[in-house]
């Protein structure tokens, strides 16, 4: 459980780093940008692969959240179950 949580929150870590950035580019009308990640891989990011950056980083966000509540209410049926058979 705690590594799904640490990803969720990784997850909107990045979210809210490319958003704000996507924003810093519309108001200030770039159209690239230089990204050095956590390896030191250097990649020119347009506007447009920024945008598709967070699409793909909510869908998996949305993704682990709902796999985390189906998780989560099979646990309660479950307890239900054992606390009706008591």
């Amino acid at each position: 459980m705690k590594k799904r949580k640490k990803e969720i929150s990784s997850l909107e870590e990045r979210i809210d780093y490319f958003q704000d950035l996507y924003d810093y580019m519309i108001i200030h009308h770039e159209t690239s940008f230089i990204e050095k990640d956590w390896s030191d891989d250097v990649r020119i990011m347009s506007i447009e692969d920024i945008k598709e950056e967070i699409l793909v980083l909510q869908a998996r966000l949305e993704e682990l959240q709902n796999q985390t509540f189906k998780k989560n209410v099979l646990k309660l049926v479950h307890r239900l179950f054992r606390l009706l058979k008591d």
